[in-house]
């Protein structure tokens, strides 16, 4: 699945996402989880700590975010007898494999751009260009999931290949 099939797909899922939340899913689709990459040790801790306050759902295991990675839900995986430690293999793999490139990113977020200003997403492309100046400006980081994002939806999950969440 590419970056925009995914991208639009989630758009459809969450109707509440920002332009921040549409960077943060293109910045993950381009560089994984690599701005967050702790030791083994330190991740499976950091992910028990993280399961401990969720509740687990019936929902798919994963969501696909384009580039051959995905998001898998922390809510779904007991339901889909994926254990902790084979998810933080999973995430560790991921991590310290996936780079990303920076001009593909600038590539994506000019398909952003193209998608806003065609109403394919659920906000304006002036919303998107104010978000964007000064994102641009301090040299595109990685971002958090906006605060109307995090309540609407409690978003929980890591970023992996899909082809290990399919195994599932």
């Amino acid at each position: 699945m590419t970056a925009r099939e995914a991208l639009l797909a989630h758009a459809r899922r969450c109707p509440l996402l920002t332009p921040q939340d549409a960077v943060k899913f293109l910045y993950q689709s381009e560089f994984g989880p690599g701005h967050f990459a702790p030791s083994p040790t330190a991740a499976l801790s950091r992910l028990l700590k993280e399961l401990s306050g969720v509740t687990q759902k019936n929902q798919p295991l994963f969501e696909e975010i384009g580039d051959g990675l995905c998001r898998v839900h922390l809510r779904a995986i007991e339901a889909h007898g994926v254990a902790p430690e084979e998810l933080c293999r999973w995430f560790t793999a991921t991590a310290n494999t996936v780079r990303g490139d920076a001009a593909r990113f600038a590539k994506k977020l000019q398909l952003l751009e193209a998608l806003a200003r065609g109403g394919a997403l659920p906000f304006d492309a002036a919303a998107l260009a104010a978000y964007l100046v000064p994102y641009r400006a301090a040299g595109c980081p990685a971002v958090h999931h906006s605060e109307m994002f995090r309540a609407a939806y409690h978003p929980a999950y890591r970023v992996v290949f899909t082809r290990l969440a399919a195994k599932a």
